[in-house]
């Protein structure tokens, strides 16, 4: 596929280097890539007639910021991309028999979730390409008047075909694509400076647990361990380079919020007091929910409940040392449930397509939203109150 910049339209080993206490040990060595994206300003056209939504003469500072992370589950176009094997069940003769119809109720209700949400910033996972984030950007504005103007994806080498991106109402500063290995799903990295307020939000999307044909569970959590490794050299660089920087980590981590990968090796600690022991690691604000409210995901054939989404912050987000222009507003961090995204059990409806038994062969339903629940917090300016 060619990559994409920007659009505005439409046990190997376990080497652990930082621990949940705080303690932090000699890292290993790994390879790493960041790639950084110059003149990334370069405007882009604007759907229709409209003036450009967010300009430097026009936009108003806000006094918050919300931010959403949310895995949209499989959103993919009807067409079949010969360059992507993990289309080929996402087309009207696929096993999902996805139909610009279903393709469409699709979108209208990721927009109708959205909308109400009302983000200034989303990351999204599993995402195809850039056409099916110009048809969700489209089909917010028409449906719900809700208009999220910039664009930031390009396409990974992922063997599923699926990518990371975020939707926003600024124009990112600075972005960096960040990957494990050459064929490592990538991890995007985007800096927001609103007014003398800035805000970096890095978009995560992670190997999955469930072994693909020819690999091994312990070659998918060898690659989770690289991911891990590569975000925590990363953020270690930001912080010490800024230790008042305003940075957050979301995504879908396909692991425990407990699990050694995630509060060592990434360094998300669950104890916000570690923080002070190592300032360049991160707080996941999904330890401070109860533990029976923090899946985000309901893996059917254990029945049991997995927190695989989640937010870390830098610590100057909660309020340590000299304050950032920007911190957490206390108790926003929660996970959004609402009745229409629920089963009659209350886990996840994910966006199914179905034959009812009195309906004739071709006739499909299709309903649900995605087999994730999307998390949020909201930032306030400080000294905007």
């Amino acid at each position: 596929m060619k990559r994409i910049t920007l659009g505005l339209f439409g046990s190997l080993f376990v080497s652990l280097f930082v621990g949940c206490s705080g303690t932090e040990q000699t890292p290993p060595s790994t390879d790493w890539v960041i790639k950084r994206l110059d003149n990334y300003n370069t405007p882009a056209p604007r759907m229709g007639q409209r003036p450009d939504a967010v300009t430097k003469a026009s936009v108003k500072i806000p006094a918050e910021l919300r931010i959403v992370s949310w895995n949209v589950e499989n959103l993919f176009d009807t067409e079949n991309d010969p360059n992507n094997l993990g289309d080929d069940e996402f087309t009207p003769t696929g096993a999902q028999k996805w139909t610009v119809a279903a393709y469409e109720k699709k979108l209208a209700q990721l927009a109708q979730l959205i909308a109400e949400m009302k983000p200034d910033i989303i990351g999204l996972a599993e995402v195809e390409n850039l056409r099916v984030l110009k048809d969700l950007q489209r089909t917010l504005l028409v449906n719900h008047a809700y208009d999220l103007p910039e664009i930031i994806h390009r396409e990974s080498p992922d063997k599923r075909g699926i990518d990371v991106a975020l939707l926003a109402k600024y124009k990112p500063t600075d972005t960096q694509w960040l990957r494990a290995n050459d064929d490592a799903r990538e991890m995007l990295s985007a800096s927001f400076t609103i007014g003398p307020a800035s805000v970096t939000v890095v978009m995560c999307h992670w190997k999955s647990k469930r072994i693909a044909p020819g690999s091994t569970e312990e070659a998918s959590e060898a690659m989770r361990i690289k991911e891990a490794s590569t975000l925590r050299t990363y953020v270690r660089s930001r912080l010490r380079d800024n230790p008042n920087a305003a940075l957050l980590v979301m995504g879908d981590f396909n692991d425990f919020i407990t699990a050694p990968i995630l509060c060592q090796t990434a360094g998300f600690l669950l104890n916000r007091e570690a923080l002070k022991a190592d300032p360049t690691a991160l707080f996941n604000l999904a330890s401070t929910l109860p533990e029976n409210e923090r899946g985000t995901y309901y893996y059917h054939p254990q029945k049991k409940w997995n927190d695989l989404d989640s937010i870390s912050v830098s610590p100057r987000l909660l309020g340590e040392g000299t304050s950032s222009l920007w911190t957490l507003r206390s108790q926003s961090y929660r996970i959004v449930r609402t009745p229409k995204q629920l089963n009659s059990d209350k886990t996840p409806k994910g966006f199914r397509l179905f034959k009812p038994k009195d309906k004739p062969e071709g006739f499909y339903i299709t309903t649900g939203y995605s087999d994730h629940f999307p998390v949020t917090l909201t930032l306030e300016r400080v000294g905007a109150r």
